[in-house]
């Protein structure tokens, strides 16, 4: 009896740094169950295998360049009260390298669990889950949404929901599959990155417009991409039209 009642002791956070962990979106070591445990980073494995099937040469700079856009993004905090937050970017990250976007998510998470100790080891294939789901979603949702209203509309929207998707899944994981009662710091986490989530959608909103008009390619857009008089002029029909049109250079003679 006494050797049961042990094994079914669950671990409780002690110090202040243990307990601020909880609030992280990237749920730090010993705070899972081991079947939790093993299904993220079976699930993370098939994500990353499929993220690297196939990928062109070409493709590697850019994954390179969102792994590191992500890293950083997670060190910028935001203070509210006794926990802080910061900037997720997962949908942004997906809207770009689309399902080669496990690679940098997973790169992301790693070093920030290595260098600075957000996040964990063992639970990097449920912390690589909960970001990448919710940024493929968004990047399907960008897609669409870019055929019919302006790009900064378009990336708020696919920030704030991917955002929104992002802390509902963490809440759920810390809920259901935590050592211990963790319902009730679950819901205090998800209320305390609302903020992030309106933050979110006016960076992405702001980068998506200006990957529209600089970089439109990254984001499966027409290279020529005029939004707002194409929308005037027929709805939704006015990436087929742009896709007919020349790319036009400036240079003599054309």
């Amino acid at each position: 009896m006494i050797y049961a009642a042990r094994i079914t002791m669950a671990p409780v956070p002690h110090s202040m740094s243990d307990m601020l962990s909880l609030f992280a979106v990237h749920i730090a070591d010993g705070l899972l169950a081991w079947p939790w445990l093993l299904g993220g980073a079976i699930f993370a494995c098939l994500g990353v295998a499929l993220a690297c099937w196939k990928i062109d040469q070409d493709e590697i700079p850019r994954v390179g360049v969102l792994s590191a856009v992500f890293f950083v993004a997670s060190q910028i905090h935001i203070p509210l009260g006794f926990v802080s937050v910061h900037l997720l970017l997962n949908g942004l990250v997906a809207a770009v390298l689309g399902r080669r976007a496990a690679l940098a998510i997973v790169v992301g998470l790693t070093l920030q669990a290595v260098l600075f100790g957000h996040g964990g080891i063992t639970t990097l294939g449920v912390n690589t889950c909960v970001m990448w789901w919710p940024a493929l979603l968004g990047a399907v949702l960008l897609r669409w949404l870019s055929r019919r209203v302006k790009p900064f509309v378009a990336g708020a929207v696919c920030g704030a929901i991917t955002a929104a998707i992002t802390v509902v899944f963490n809440a759920v994981v810390l809920w259901l599959g935590g050592v211990a009662d963790f319902r009730a710091v679950a819901v205090l986490s998800f209320v305390s990155h609302l903020p992030v989530i309106g933050i979110e959608a006016v960076v992405v909103g702001f980068i998506v417009q200006t990957f529209a008009k600089a970089k439109p390619e990254w984001l499966g857009l027409p290279t020529v991409y005029n939004a707002p008089s194409s929308l005037e002029q027929g709805g939704d029909t006015w990436p087929r039209q742009l896709l007919t049109q020349p790319n036009y250079d400036d240079s003599p003679g054309t």
